[in-house]
């Protein structure tokens, strides 16, 4: 459709995946028509609907084709077996989106598509509903709350439906046949033998009825009757001990001679005319049941038990990723018809909407495969939840846990969750959300800061909350491996910087210190001691003269690179210095921090002078200053917490525009090698990409992580690298 049509989207999804080649796909889509807890005949009208408005039917006669084949001069050489055998094969038609007919058609399947989202939205949301309540009472038996537990018990609900419909088209006809049995009954034996008939058969098993005269009276209503219970393999229905037991209570109440009175009188009174029960037969008591004592449920019992509400759990999460899938490819849709009709509302809305599925996603479905991991593996790490081949190996490793030779294992679906998982992120990317990707471990805690290597781009340096310092490869090729680290901060690593020729890395801590370390042999050179409290910041000059450096005791210091002398010591700013920046040439250090202001020094005026005067003062942020960036010509970005990220001229010292960012806010700021291009990361897991002339947005990204800590560009910009809480090192494609 996108080689056909215009579609930024659908162009932009399909440069990476191919549906015909992509096995994810396939495997869940299987026997996807067959489904009937999924509505999928909906699903194929619509599709049917779209297929009807995108291709035409190419019709061309069978004879003319065997005679172009042959190479007859004309029809009629051909054999006339043929005349009336045409072939039709479905071809993409023409489409002007400027006509109005076309746009109409294409809104209405637009809207069916927005129906159906509405729909599968709100099934999804129930399975997310149902897998909160279902986590936390594994092991108290949830198989009481559904009464399909694997697909066996499906096919015989499956199985009982039909002998329900059918005995239900029955119904009527056994009716008639049953009154119209009884109407001739009735005309061969009168009404009283009918009656008598039904009488009989509405007693208990073993009762005897005689037939006697009638009376009517008071006395004739107050019969003394007496059950007979044969000897029969039914007499204990006849009569139970806790309904002999009422019976002797309500006798023993009456006075004895009254009971007499009646007896006798009853013995010398006429035969009562009408129905009474013989008593020749003796009433015998029933045998008293004996059972075994069985013991309660065991260890094992209980185990069977909670591996049989974690597979119900499996099967809920399997259902809620089938309507996940069908909710984000309708999105797909919405989105590529929303975009060629112009209508940019309905764009936002279900851009917004895919966004809140990745969020559910996330804190739903993801959060619950998480727990039933733990639950049975309690080995497993975040790092191989995120990781889809490893992930595989796990699912893998669950499903021959609970195989039993000789019968069927009832996790045969755990195996396509992976799968599944890997099609929705696929899904997802087309909306520039990623939810499972590329990622390496680079610490076991945060990653505060990252820089590439000038040598090569997918060498990349990076500090962490574990206060180390280490060097990874990431490319796929060469298994992300880690080439080098540097051990020796006592304290959280706040920033990192190779040296313009790479031989050096030079490095800040909480621990006060700023160290210099050989690349090669991962050694300290030097320590650089002075600051009286965190150092937050530090940054190496392009001819590698000076690094600069900022700290919590509110000071920015500058240092001599090849002697580690302190050259000078600035006292301006009030609060923390959070960021300190050489500017692109190295004529200028940019400060900011806590006291919402952003000083602009220049390098050789501070190196030579004991007073120290700022160039600039920028007070423009009504919030804490978070971080900055500068590139050629004269540009410098700053973030604020007051919501805000906006853009300076140095030389100038004027404002050049300003981006809202609220409700959120941006933590960290990084420009393009070239300058062309800025990226902000945010705390809620957005990654914005701006045009730096004009401050226009290019892309959103969203990426599943705990919190993004930095953001920096690769000198190729074919990936946005993101620095993450949990200690993650994140590429996000933006080819």
């Amino acid at each position: 459709m996108s080689d056909r049509i215009d579609m930024p989207i659908l162009n932009h999804f399909f440069r990476t995946f191919k549906p015909l080649q992509d096995k994810n796909l396939k495997a869940a889509i299987k026997n996807f028509h067959a489904r009937s807890d999924l509505e999928s005949a909906d699903y194929r009208s619509a599709y049917h609907q779209l297929c009807d408005w995108f291709y035409g039917w190419d019709v061309s006669n069978a004879v003319v084709v065997a005679a172009a084949a042959g190479g007859a001069s004309n029809v009629d050489e051909t054999d006339n077996d043929l005349a009336e055998d045409f072939s039709l094969k479905r071809v993409a038609r023409e489409i002007d989106m400027a006509e109005p007919g076309e746009k109409v058609e294409c809104e209405r399947i637009m809207r069916t598509f927005e129906t159906l989202f509405g729909l599968s939205r709100r099934v999804l949301k129930r399975f997310h509903l149902q897998l909160e309540e279902m986590t936390p009472r594994i092991g108290q038996g949830l198989a009481t709350m559904t009464s399909k537990i694997d697909e066996k018990e499906e096919q015989e609900d499956e199985l009982k439906k039909e002998d329900v419909w059918k005995h239900e088209r029955n119904i009527e006809a056994d009716e008639a046949a049953e009154a119209a049995k009884l109407e001739q009954e009735a005309a061969d034996e009168g009404t009283l033998g009918s009656f008598e008939e039904m009488r009989q058969k509405s007693t208990v098993d073993g009762l005897i009825v005689k037939k006697g005269d009638v009376t009517l009276g008071l006395e004739g209503s107050r019969r003394n009757t007496t059950f007979v219970a044969p000897d029969s393999p039914h007499s204990s229905r006849s009569s139970t001990p806790g309904s002999e037991k009422m019976h002797a209570k309500s006798r023993s109440n009456e006075p004895r001679h009254s009971v007499i009175e009646k007896n006798s009188a009853s013995a010398n009174s006429p035969p009562v005319k009408g129905f009474e029960f013989s008593t020749q037969t003796p009433i015998h008591a029933p045998e008293v049941r004996r059972g075994l004592l069985q013991d309660g449920p065991n260890s094992s019992d209980a185990k069977i038990g909670v591996q049989r509400d974690i597979n119900l759990c499996y099967t809920a999460v399997n259902k809620s990723l089938d309507y996940l899938l069908v909710c984000t490819s309708n999105i797909i849709l919405v989105l590529a018809f929303s975009e060629i009709l112009g209508m940019k509302d309905v764009f936002q809305k279900y851009n917004s909407a895919a966004h809140e599925l990745s969020i559910d996603f996330v804190s739903n479905t993801l959060k619950t495969v998480w727990d039933l991991l733990n639950r049975e593996l309690p080995d497993i790490t975040l790092a191989e939840l995120r990781d889809t081949s490893l992930l595989k190996q796990r699912m893998k490793q669950i499903v021959d846990m609970n195989l039993v030779k000789g019968s069927k294992n009832p996790r045969a679906k755990v195996k396509l969750l992976h799968k599944k998982m890997e099609l929705v992120h696929t899904f997802f990317t087309a909306v520039d959300i990623h939810i499972f990707p590329n990622f390496v471990a680079a610490h076991r805690d945060g990653v505060k800061c990252a820089r590439f290597s000038a040598f090569d781009s997918n060498l990349w340096l990076t500090g962490g909350y574990d206060c180390i310092i280490r060097i990874h490869d990431l490319r796929p090729a060469n298994n992300h491996i880690c080439l080098s680290q540097y051990v020796g901060h006592k304290s959280i690593v706040t920033d990192v910087h190779f040296t313009k020729d790479d031989t050096h890395i030079v490095s800040c801590s909480f621990d006060r210190t700023i160290k210099i370390w050989n690349s090669q042999s991962a050694s300290c050179e030097r320590t650089l001691v002075g600051h009286t409290d965190s150092v937050m910041s530090c940054d190496v000059s392009q001819d590698n003269r000076f690094i600069c450096s900022g700290a919590a005791d509110n000071t920015v210091r500058l240092w001599d690179f090849t002697t580690g002398a302190c050259v000078a010591v600035i006292k301006k700013h009030s609060r923390w210095v959070r960021i300190v920046r050489f500017s692109p040439d190295g004529r200028f250090i940019a400060s900011a921090g806590l006291d919402n202001k952003i000083y602009v020094w220049d390098v050789k005026f501070v190196s030579n002078s004991k007073t120290h005067t700022p160039k600039r003062i920028i007070e423009d942020h009504r919030d804490y200053v978070l971080d900055l960036a500068m590139a050629r010509p004269a540009y410098l970005l700053t973030t604020s917490r007051d919501n805000t990220v906006r853009m300076f001229d140095i030389n100038i010292g004027c404002e050049i525009y300003s981006i809202s960012l609220s409700p959120s806010w941006a933590c960290t700021v990084d420009f393009s090698a070239s300058g062309e291009y800025f990226a902000t990361g945010s705390f809620d897991n957005n990654i914005l990409i701006f045009n730096s002339k004009d401050g226009t947005i290019v892309r959103r990204i969203r990426a599943l992580n705990l919190g993004i800590m930095c953001v920096r560009f690769p000198k190729d910009l074919s990936y946005v690298l993101v620095g993450t809480q949990e200690g993650f090192v994140q590429q996000i494609p933006l080819n």
